[in-house]
């Protein structure tokens, strides 16, 4: 559907700093307004050096830039736990690092796989990866969850479980966006092994994947509660993914 006329937005570019080459993905992350209202955010480079900025008076100012070992960050993410979101996640290969407020190395785990992490999602202590085809999920730096894809992984997201009649915190439903123009959704616990709940074909290899976060923005139209948007290649066509719970597994 075309946006209506309050949707359309009059976008300029504007240069905020200057950070070394970025050659991969979702390597930007934006912290949440603090009390003084200033905004920070966070970059991670094809040198594994994480550089942290904070806006005053119009200008990005350093916070602190860190170099990790390890070679290029390959993605960046900040936890879900509000409580933590001050705490910034890269990949590098086949490590994650935690990196502090103040820029110190305070947590490293290293996947057991040869492929190298492109995406992840922090929640808590719950760790979601997606390398090549491997899907992983690390409960508390333990191996908990595994998936192997048919094609490459292009996207994570990760979503609470959500129902009218049945609202369960502990269930999350991990959607993989995948090369083979299918989006894979799993049904992972807090604690054990994630499942396969149902695979949805699309018309295009999906680029990207958001959830709709339903708690933050307070109860949605019926339309859209529980449900994704999907970025579709070649073109920039989306559409909503609704998230079935009672949809029986497909073998």
């Amino acid at each position: 559907r075309p946006p209506t006329s309050g949707m359309d937005l009059d976008l300029a570019k504007q240069n905020l700093a200057q950070v070394g080459s970025v050659s991969h993905k979702n390597t930007l992350g934006l912290f949440p307004l603090g009390k003084k209202k200033k905004q920070k955010f966070v970059v991670g480079d094809d040198a594994g050096v994480i550089s942290c900025f904070e806006m005053k008076k119009s200008e990005a100012q350093e916070v602190f830039s860190t170099a990790s070992e390890g070679g290029a960050i390959h993605c960046l993410n900040l936890n879900l736990n509000p409580a933590k979101r001050e705490k910034v996640f890269v990949a590098q290969g086949q490590w994650v690092v935690g990196v502090s407020k103040k820029g110190a190395v305070f947590f490293r785990l290293e996947s057991p796989y040869g492929e190298p992490i492109h995406h992840m999602v922090i929640d808590d202590v719950i760790i979601y990866t997606g390398c090549e085809y491997i899907f992983n999920l690390y409960n508390d730096s333990k191996d908990s969850g595994f998936y192997m894809c048919h094609d490459r992984i292009n996207a994570i997201t990760v979503q609470k479980e959500y129902n009218p009649n049945n609202f369960d915190k502990r269930l999350r439903n991990v959607m993989l966006g995948c090369q083979d123009r299918c989006v894979r959704v799993l049904r992972c616990p807090e604690k054990g092994a994630g499942e396969l709940a149902y695979e949805v074909a699309v018309n295009s290899p999906v680029a990207s994947l958001v959830t709709y976060e339903y708690e933050a923005l307070g109860k949605l139209p019926e339309a859209v509660q529980g449900s994704n948007q999907v970025g579709l290649e070649p073109t920039a066509v989306t559409l909503l993914l609704r998230c079935a719970p009672n949809l029986p597994k497909q073998p």
